[in-house]
């Protein structure tokens, strides 16, 4: 049963993939597995589910990097001799983050460098691409203790990077706007398509519920941060406040229709408007807290300390914000929302997509993001080359 999840899990590309493969090397693989290393995985999670053996000791020493939570959780795993799916499903997940952290901590002096971080919006060939590659470096961080997350050492992409349900979501949004037919009932069917498509990509509970539970397709009042993790398109691709309000609202409304789950799409995508549009940082700081009354007076430094992982709007878009405000660029938004210690994917995406409409520096990061993640769908890069043609008109 172990072999036969992983072999589907791999085919699939979900970010549930175990990627722990032991080799003679003693490197982790996840690209190209062989039907031996396959097997050899499934051997380690049958050994820690035994709560004996080679590759449960190695295991132990990899998973204790996780926050304490998690830890609980793991550990209730270890020798449960459970092999139920769901159980392994979570084991597998867990697995693959802890796999990659020895690529993902690196050595304090490892960092990645750009020569085009200062780029003008003007000379950037890729425009709203910063929520993808928030996604991709944010994702593999996420359950990782906060000690670990240090900002200045942080190797953006490691064998770890996956693209998330953030990705997912958003694309689906960039369909819908270049697809013409801007009603609630095309958005779904854009969401639903997808998302049924990327099933592996790491959902919420009440949306995979409302994913693949639903004939109806309501919205259920969630005032989460899904919303606002994908409404970037909205804000590049209209060319008016009242218009960005209105479809950004349009986006949360099919599934986040509570007035929080709202007010952190709308939020976002007027983060980006007025970023791209010119304005400046104070200006986006003083319109923000006006309209939505978020505090933005804070600083990372005096949020990190007491942090936890937070899913609801209320407690991830302002501090996604502050982010971008401090930041100098979109990398270093992304890098100062995964230090912070909470829902790093979603969090990145956020302040990446909102620094990135700021300051236009995204090619090569974005080129990375597509080139060094693993299987990076290129259905996805048609349909943003697609979507920045379409602004560019």
């Amino acid at each position: 049963m172990i072999s036969e999840y992983l072999t589907k899990t791999f085919k699939h590309g979900g970010t549930k993939i175990c990627r722990y493969l032991f080799c003679p090397e003693k490197y982790w693989v996840a690209i190209k597995a062989t039907d031996k290393q396959m097997q050899n995985a499934a051997t380690a999670i049958d050994e820690y589910l035994k709560g004996s053996g080679e590759g449960c000791d190695i295991l132990k020493e990899q998973l204790s990097h996780f926050t304490d939570d998690i830890q609980i959780k793991i550990n209730k795993m270890c020798g449960s001799n459970d092999y139920s799916e769901d159980n392994i499903k979570n084991l597998c997940f867990y697995i693959s983050m802890a796999s990659a952290l020895p690529y993902i901590l690196g050595e304090d002096d490892a960092q990645l460098t750009h020569t085009s971080l200062m780029k003008t919006i003007t000379g950037s060939k890729w425009k709203c691409v910063g929520f993808t590659c928030g996604d991709v470096i944010g994702q593999p961080m996420e359950f990782v203790k906060k000690e670990y997350r240090k900002v200045m050492n942080y190797i953006p992409f490691s064998l770890a990077s996956h693209y998330t349900d953030d990705t997912v979501m958003t694309i689906a949004v960039m369909k819908w706007l270049l697809g013409g037919e801007l009603t609630n009932e095309k958005l779904v069917q854009h969401v639903v398509d997808l998302g049924t498509e990327h099933w592996a990509a790491g959902y919420g509970g009440n949306f995979n519920n409302w994913l693949h539970g639903s004939t109806n397709y309501q919205p259920y009042e969630s005032y989460g941060n899904g919303s606002a993790m994908r409404v970037s398109p909205v804000a590049w691709f209209f060319d008016t406040e009242e218009d960005v309000l209105k479809y950004a609202k349009m986006s949360a409304d099919i599934t986040h229709n509570h007035p929080e789950g709202v007010k952190g799409a709308q939020a976002i995508a007027m983060c980006i408007f007025l970023a791209r549009t010119g304005s400046t940082k104070d200006e986006i700081k003083a319109y923000i807290e006006k309209k939505f009354g978020y505090d933005l007076s804070r600083t990372t430094d005096m949020i990190r300390p007491d942090y936890i992982f937070h899913v609801d709007c209320q407690q991830s878009v302002p501090e996604s914000i502050i982010c971008f405000l401090e930041a100098k660029s979109t990398l270093e938004a992304i890098q100062l929302a995964i230090s912070l210690g909470g829902d790093t994917d979603t969090m990145a995406d956020m302040a990446g997509a909102i620094a990135e409409a700021y300051y236009g520096d995204c090619d090569d990061l974005f080129e990375d993001t597509i080139e060094k993640s693993f299987q990076y769908p290129k259905a996805f890069v048609e349909v943003i080359k697609e979507f920045n043609e379409k602004i560019s008109e």
